[in-house]
């Protein structure tokens, strides 16, 4: 009889657990230099994404969305850190030090197989990403950076990002 009530009051919350997990959608439209850029340049400096996990806990990045209004399709990778950093500015070459690339949680590729074209825009979707992500110091905010792999020429709105997550 206990083995069973230790059982059921087990599943109880690990469900309780199951269900108090929230899954957002965050938009981030970076600030892209209007210009055409180098290999390897910043795609987009270091942002903040506020109120991105509860505090003192962390989240699963699951899915990311690119939207380039400029139709670049460009193959680049997304670098999310637990604390905000100096990057260099987009369309700059990357010059982050030792220490910022320390704050690193994660990379996630936008391959060029990815995108797919609409009338006005391309659209790449990554999903199941599954990477751990959590602020320093107990905070809520995460912060993300872009580099670009190949040559783009963008105007400053051009980007839109949805990022999918569940909060832990």
């Amino acid at each position: 009889m206990d083995r069973t009530r230790d059982l059921a009051q087990g599943l109880s919350r690990v469900e309780n657990k199951l269900s108090n997990q929230e899954f957002v959608v965050l938009t981030l439209q970076p600030t892209v230099a209007a210009e055409t850029f180098s290999a390897n340049d910043v795609w987009f400096a270091s942002t903040e994404l506020p109120n991105a996990v509860v505090a003192g806990r962390g989240a699963l990045i699951k899915s990311i969305t690119v939207i380039d209004d400029d139709a670049q399709s460009i193959v680049g990778s997304l670098f999310f850190t637990d604390q905000s950093i100096a990057t260099a500015a987009s369309g700059a070459a990357e010059n982050n030090t030792h220490a910022e690339n320390q704050t690193i949680l994660g990379e996630v590729e936008i391959p060029a197989a990815s995108y797919v074209a609409l009338a006005t825009s391309t659209i790449a979707t990554v999903t199941g990403i599954d990477l751990v992500v959590q602020p320093a110091d107990n905070g809520t905010s995460l912060y993300i950076f872009g580099h670009t792999d190949g040559t783009p020429s963008y105007t400053a709105a051009a980007l839109t990002i949805r990022i999918g997550l569940q909060r832990l």
